[in-house]
């Protein structure tokens, strides 16, 4: 079931700024599995999926995050599934960076969804926009609105409790005619 819905992820296009179909899609996925879901309005084309299931209030609330934008060239994948081995067609990115964590948080929604509000913690879901270009949708992000006081970001390549500051090739350029 994950690899199905990565695949499904993954032939969506979703480039910087224009996330809207996956957006659109996640959030659909979710309130079909009777999470409270909503897009915030903080993007140009669309915002933050933000997803919350109810809990055992006496647990401290979960937050999982990751994003929705793939690197170019992302337009029209075509994952294929060969001896197991996910790749794209050849002409395009995989868009693997954003939709495998996205999957995985999709089910883990589903899981969740299976189990009795007592058996969890209360668990958000947060999906930014604009992550490939600056990190713009968590930068927008209402943190008002989140009950969770920490989160568990699945977009690293990192040992877990690593804290990322500075991404390695993240250029800051300003440029006056």
């Amino acid at each position: 079931r994950l690899v199905e819905t990565f695949v499904r992820l993954a032939a969506v296009d979703s480039p910087s700024r224009g996330e809207a179909p996956l957006a659109r899609l996640v959030a659909d996925e979710l309130t079909r599995l009777g999470w409270s879901a909503h897009i915030d309005t903080s993007g140009p084309s669309t915002g933050n999926v933000i997803a919350s299931l109810a809990g055992d209030a006496r647990r401290d609330a979960l937050l999982f995050t990751s994003h929705l934008d793939v690197v170019m060239p992302c337009l029209g994948v075509r994952p294929r599934v060969t001896d197991g081995v996910i790749t794209s067609a050849g002409d395009t990115v995989l868009g693997a960076d954003a939709k495998a964590s996205a999957a995985v948080m999709l089910e883990v929604a589903q899981q969740l969804s299976a189990e009795p509000p007592t058996a969890h913690p209360p668990v958000e879901l947060v999906f930014t926009w604009g992550e490939e270009v600056g990190h713009l949708g968590a930068k927008a992000l209402d943190l008002g609105g989140l009950q969770a006081r920490q989160a568990w970001v699945l977009d690293g390549l990192v040992p877990v409790g690593t804290i990322v500051l500075a991404a390695p090739t993240y250029y800051a350029l300003s440029i006056g005619i």
